[in-house]
């Protein structure tokens, strides 16, 4: 079986080379936009992926995009992994942080940093820029009451809910936050899961520094 991920270092997929490494899967790890391109104007990547955004897990001919459907897809096939609760509701709770994470969190990232998915031009870069910036805010305290009444993001263990919030740690102190002083209960999590081989494996093979956390 061929499992690859294309990705791109320090970005949201991040999250799912993390759970690649828990899973303990043997995977190829593929850089998108190599060149330096944006995704889109990359034709050998969107060759793989049309919708040209990473990640995307590529198994045997069958193409997964989307972080929250590849971190379910992985928690799900490897249960001996234990990154999904078997509880009902504990595992909707999971699967409603994971998709949270991605489809909400992650977008507010996007007006600061990609304004032009928003708008064309310059003009309304300055006001999408602060709408992320507050929307952030917001939801960083909801991640930091998470962690702070659950002990981790989803429950009182880690889960497939909580790689993407190491990765979000990161964007924050790149926003210029002060993220381990906002943020202690976050931030003592994330102290914890650099004792995690998968976490150390990731970062090393994205040549991330810990400094950046």
């Amino acid at each position: 079986m061929t499992t690859a991920l294309y990705h791109s270092p320090g970005a949201c997929s991040l999250a799912p080379h993390i759970m690649l490494h828990e899973v303990g899967v043997p995977f190829e790890l593929r850089l998108a936009d190599a060149r330096g391109k944006r995704l889109l104007e990359n034709a050998d990547y969107v060759a793989v992926n049309p919708r040209g955004r990473i990640p995307a897990l590529f198994i045997d001919g069958f193409l997964l995009t989307e972080n929250a459907a590849i971190m379910s897809y992985l928690a799900l096939q490897y249960p001996q992994a234990g990154l999904l609760p078997q509880a009902p509701q504990a595992r909707a709770r999971c699967l409603e942080m994971l998709v949270w994470l991605s489809s909400t969190v992650h977008v507010a990232f996007a007006g600061i940093w990609r304004p032009e998915r928003f708008a064309a031009g310059t003009d309304h870069a300055a006001a999408l820029e602060a709408h992320g910036r507050a929307a952030v805010a917001r939801y960083f305290g909801e991640i930091e009451a998470a962690y702070a009444e659950r002990g981790f993001a989803a429950g009182p263990g880690y889960s497939a809910a909580d790689p993407f919030p190491f990765v979000l740690f990161r964007w924050g102190k790149r926003l210029g936050l002060d993220m381990h002083r906002q943020y202690p209960a976050w931030s003592a999590v994330v102290a914890r899961l650099w004792d995690r081989p998968a976490v150390q494996r990731a970062v090393a093979a994205e040549a991330l520094s810990r400094s950046d956390w």
